[in-house]
């Protein structure tokens, strides 16, 4: 009963997290985004420059895809069952399936 609960609290904070991640970056550089745009820096806006320093204006929100598709794909080891004794080597194996579908 008390492992239940824990793995109910778990999964409500893994959905949670992989939803309030992207919402609470989606928000911050809807906030800077007339900022970017004109060019006009603020403090907000180069507090949050590693999501879009590195894209051109119009491109600015592909990192949050970028960030979801890393969360995605580094959760899937998460998924590999534990019950089975070859559990190192199939984690192992995905780790380097997610490493070359990346790349």
């Amino acid at each position: 009963e008390s492992y239940q609960k824990l793995q109910t609290i778990f999964w409500i904070l893994f959905i949670v997290w992989l939803v309030a991640v992207p919402l609470s970056l989606f928000g911050l550089l809807m906030k800077i985004k007339h900022s970017v745009a004109i060019q006009q820096i603020t403090p907000l806006a180069e507090a949050c420059s590693f999501l879009w320093r590195d894209y051109k204006k119009e491109y600015m929100y592909w990192e949050i895809v970028s960030i979801i598709y890393k969360m995605l794909l580094t959760g899937l080891i998460m998924f590999v069952d534990t019950q089975e004794g070859s559990e190192k080597a199939l984690r192992l194996m995905t780790a380097i399936l997610v490493c070359i579908v990346y790349s």
